[in-house]
């Protein structure tokens, strides 16, 4: 799923590879790699032992594991794409399962695209050195920030969520569909008449005024594309809220 429609929609896609790869320039030589993870014959055993490791060492600290885990799986390197993506959505699956979380709203990928190199380089340290201190030192503070970050887009929502509330109470609405709407947009910031019909299981007439009413408030806005095939509304407030942003959306 996370490689489809992209490049690596291969024949192996989500199979433990069965060719080599490596870690470099693209079309350089093997020589010139900068990592080359084990060959395919060691994956079974290689990712076997990884994942009872992160089952079963409940004696290190959480944050401690989630650090050596990621190093371990993205070393293996057990697939031949998307590797990163899975390694960064397992950060947030050991922390579900270890009780640090309840859903998965950490995403620690756009601190680490920040740091690329240094990311990469503290990898290849502890490969090379076993400097453990030191990757562990960087990957925790990545899995701090992208906590707060989190919690800071948690309160801007749910402070657009209340605006919202309130804009629409005091056009006269006390309930309906539209307020329905309103409520949950911080999750569904992108939809269209057809799902607020089957999602509220209401007629799509019912939705449709619904849907009309809240973008003559501003609180939906019609995305304009070409080549749309259905009317696509947007919560321009909640997108902002998303990304930490006050401008003006187009």
């Amino acid at each position: 799923m996370l490689v489809e429609g992209t490049r690596g929609d291969a024949y192996d896609a989500g199979e433990l590879r069965r060719r080599q790869v490596v870690i470099g320039a693209e079309g350089a030589p093997i020589e010139r790699s900068r990592f080359v993870p084990p060959p395919p014959e060691e994956l079974p055993e290689g990712v076997s032992k990884w994942e009872q490791w992160v089952h079963s060492d409940a004696e290190t600290h959480l944050l401690v594991r989630v650090c050596l885990g990621h190093y371990r799986f993205e070393t293996l390197h057990p697939f031949s794409d998307g590797n990163g993506r899975l390694g960064r959505l397992i950060v947030a699956l050991q922390l579900i399962e270890g009780g640090a979380l309840r859903y998965p709203l950490l995403n620690i990928a756009e601190w680490l695209e920040q740091r690329k190199d240094e990311y990469q380089n503290n990898l290849l340290k502890l490969s090379t050195d076993g400097d453990f201190s030191s990757w562990i030192r960087f990957f925790a503070s990545g899995v701090n920030a992208a906590a707060e970050a989190s919690l800071a887009r948690i309160d801007r929502l749910l402070d657009v969520r209340q605006s919202l509330l309130d804009r629409i109470r005091a056009a006269g609405s006390r309930g309906g569909i539209g307020l329905r709407i309103v409520e949950e947009l911080i999750g569904y910031p992108i939809i269209d008449v057809p799902y607020i019909a089957n999602r509220y299981n209401v007629s799509f007439q019912a939705a449709n005024q619904a849907v009309a009413r809240l973008e003559a408030l501003g609180i939906l806005r019609e995305l304009k594309e070409r080549k749309q095939k259905r009317r696509i509304f947007y919560a321009p407030d909640v997108l902002r809220g998303l990304a930490g942003y006050k401008g003006e959306l187009d």
